[in-house]
């Protein structure tokens, strides 16, 4: 063997083992990429998940309060409406004993109901 086939030899040789490394490190950077990938998105689908239990508690929550001033409005409704026909009443009540419903004095803290004539 020649001495420049013994140093093309050398250069082949040396540059397939560089190659190989360079292969090598090149899939290891990759696996590490992927993996620090994998990490990020497995905490950022735990911080989701955290999240959105926290929401639906929240949720969950003002649905019951939603519900709870619901049926109190409704209370609140049917207690106007209540009212509403015992004031019928009791104005019919004072026009059969001959008087006049609105002629009447009546002290109330909401004065919008009493000029309507309600």
């Amino acid at each position: 063997m020649t001495l420049w086939q013994s140093a093309l030899a050398a250069l082949v040789g040396g540059g397939l083992v560089q190659l190989l490394i360079v292969i090598s490190t090149r899939r290891k950077v990759r696996a590490e990429a992927t993996d620090i990938i994998s990490q990020a998105a497995e905490r950022i689908v735990q911080r989701l998940e955290i999240e959105v239990t926290e929401l639906r508690s929240q949720l969950k929550s003002l649905g019951a309060h939603v519900e709870s001033q619901t049926m109190r409005i409704r209370e609140q409704n049917r207690e106007i409406q209540d009212l509403r026909q015992e004031i019928h009443v009791l104005r019919a009540e004072v026009r059969r004993l001959g008087g006049n419903p609105d002629d009447l004095f009546i002290e109330t803290t909401q004065p919008a109901l009493h000029r309507k004539g309600v």
